[in-house]
């Protein structure tokens, strides 16, 4: 049998590098998280959207999940609520508040880390 050859070799590594993306950290989650005050506005095929939607598998959180292209009456909500039509758009209920509307990827997934980490 012959040995692998360098191009071999980070081909594979990049083909596992690829599939840990896809299924997640690794990391399993015996119980999942249920927020029930927390609802996704995104859309299939957004990047953004796709990054918030891998934090949550990778923190085992669930939470409402609101299409905009698929449904109009989502994308009507999200730009009554929140002022604008962009995505992902995480919106926070509280009960004695009004809603928070947090945009950016970035902002949404921190938010979900501090959140997961509390309970």
């Amino acid at each position: 049998m012959t040995r692998p050859t360098p191009l071999l070799n980070r081909c594979i590594t990049s083909l596992q590098k690829s599939c840990s993306r896809l299924l997640g950290s690794g990391a399993s989650h015996t119980t999942v998280q249920r927020f029930d005050d927390l609802t996704l506005y995104h859309f299939r095929g957004c990047p953004y959207c796709r990054r918030v939607e891998r934090a949550l598998r990778e923190l085992g959180i669930e939470i409402g999940k609101r299409n905009i292209l698929s449904n109009r009456d989502n994308e009507a909500e999200l730009i009554q609520g929140g002022g604008k039509r962009q995505v992902p758009c995480l919106r926070i209920r509280r009960q004695s508040q009004p809603d928070e509307w947090l945009y950016e990827s970035s902002a949404i997934v921190r938010y979900l880390r501090t959140r997961a980490q509390q309970t």
